[in-house]
């Protein structure tokens, strides 16, 4: 009976270390891509979310879904951006851009995600993190509905 109540709380506490070391995430929606366009009297307008971590971080994957992703609203059926919009995380002089994935069947369906795959980007505690929307050329409309996913862990939890 002792052995087997030991065996369950060491368990249990094992299971909350594990669950307490888990990645995080950071997440922010964009309605539509247009509304975040920088314009003369405030350039930094293409900002869309920011966050200051009080400990040491590194960001290990972003994704990107969007309802509508970009495509190029001026050819029929809509076909492919020339440049695409894109996402860019900066904290302090460190910058990550990821650009929005075509939606596959773009001529019929409009739904895009993209992921950035593994990431190692350390920010040291304290660092203002951001994310910015850039846009695509001038025919690339979308990037409408979309959820950003930000994950991330303490440095101390690699």
């Amino acid at each position: 009976m002792k052995k087997s109540m030991f065996l369950a709380i060491l368990l249990s506490c094992v299971s909350v270390s594990g669950f307490a070391a888990s990645p995080k995430t950071w997440g922010s929606y964009v309605d539509s891509w247009l509304n975040y366009s920088p314009t003369a009297i405030d350039p930094s307008f293409t900002e869309i979310s920011a966050f200051t971590p009080e400990t040491a971080v590194t960001v290990t994957r972003i994704e990107i879904d969007a309802h509508i992703g970009p495509l190029n609203n001026s050819t029929i059926p809509f076909s492919a951006c020339v440049a695409n919009p894109s996402l860019t995380l900066t904290g302090g002089t460190k910058t990550f851009t990821l650009t929005l994935s075509t939606p596959p069947n773009v001529g019929t369906a409009f739904h895009s995600y993209t992921n950035s795959g593994a990431l190692r980007l350390s920010f040291p505690a304290g660092t203002r993190l951001s994310l910015s929307a850039n846009l695509g050329d001038p025919n690339c409309q979308g990037g409408n509905e979309v959820n950003i996913v930000v994950h991330y862990r303490g440095m101390d939890e690699n």
